[in-house]
């Protein structure tokens, strides 16, 4: 509709302009042949008419381009509603068939962990055993796959429940650390806090847990040596939740990339290449998660100094 609209108004204007120039030109004249004694009067109406012709053409390429406007406002709003549908779709769907094949996964990790412990008897050779193993390792690893493709399809949708409360900081921190506490010393790492206490936030505590959670999870998944900390400290009129390591950290460029793959979701970042894990999907649900709880996730740290995650969050609520 703009490179029709542009093709009219060429063609309009000039028209007009040629259309014009001859009857500047030539007019003169005519008057002078046709009205000697009021030649002044009828110059007059010719000025009135030619004010009026400019008025129209001005009115007709102004409706034009108000027109080509609203086509195009209509053609964006109707593709809007179209990527939303599918959207929502797509949450809809990846929701349902998490659920259903969560079912039966769940009867795998169960039926593994039995079979490791020898419950009934001794599974016999040892090949079995490390079959079994494997087993247990890569259905829990799947179980927990479609739990982030769960809560992730959940918060596109608009389907999360916050359920915000009055929560103290400190104590709630302290529950996700000592979820942590014994993987960091089978790891021979310390895992130290630092809480200011007496901050409190009208939030959801499940949630946030969930986020330091998947934060921690992944410092001590990544870090061998050291320690893993978890601070939190007022700033001003926000709060901010620190989980630091002392990992083989990111470069610059490698930072960016994950940056861009939690604000966008994006499917080309290569998690195999800057060794991150899994599938990167707990970072995105995290930050859609902090959003949701008013606040932001910042991901820092420098190459071999370790990583850094940060999330602010409003002190008073949201």
């Amino acid at each position: 509709m703009g490179r029709f609209f542009r093709s009219f108004a060429l063609r309009l204007t000039l028209i007009y302009a040629m259309a014009s120039t001859a009857w500047i030109l030539g007019s003169d004249r005519i008057v002078e042949m046709l009205f000697p004694d009021n030649a002044l009067q009828v110059q007059s109406i010719k000025g009135v008419f030619f004010v009026l012709a400019t008025s129209v053409l001005i009115y007709v390429l102004i409706s034009r381009f108000e027109q080509a406007e609203k086509c195009a406002l209509a053609r964006a709003r109707k593709a809007q509603r179209t990527a939303e549908a599918a959207s929502r779709a797509k949450s809809v769907f990846l929701s349902h068939m998490s659920h259903e094949l969560r079912t039966p996964l769940n009867a795998i990790v169960g039926f593994s962990e039995i079979m490791q412990a020898e419950m009934f008897g001794p599974v016999g050779s040892e090949r079995y055993k490390g079959y079994v193993d494997a087993i247990k390792k890569s259905s829990s690893h799947l179980a927990e796959l479609l739990g982030d493709i769960i809560d992730l399809s959940q918060i596109e949708a608009g389907e999360v429940e916050l359920g915000r409360e009055d929560i103290l900081l400190a104590s709630e921190m302290q529950a996700v650390a000592d979820m942590f506490r014994q993987a960091a010393v089978r790891k021979g790492i310390a895992l130290i806090t630092d809480f200011e206490e007496g901050i409190h936030l009208h939030s959801s505590g499940v949630r946030l847990r969930q986020v330091i959670a998947n934060l921690v999870s992944n410092a001590v998944r990544h870090t061998d040596q050291g320690h893993v900390r978890i601070t939190t400290r007022r700033e001003g009129a926000r709060v901010v939740i620190e989980v630091s390591d002392t990992g083989p950290g990111m470069q610059e460029h490698q930072l960016e990339t994950l940056r861009t793959f939690i604000e966008l979701g994006n499917p080309s970042y290569d998690r195999n290449r800057f060794e991150i894990g899994n599938t990167g999907l707990g970072l995105v649900i995290c930050s859609r998660l902090v959003r949701l709880l008013g606040g932001e996730l910042e991901i820092g740290g420098a190459f071999g100094a370790g990583t850094k995650a940060f999330v602010h969050l409003p002190a008073t609520g949201h």
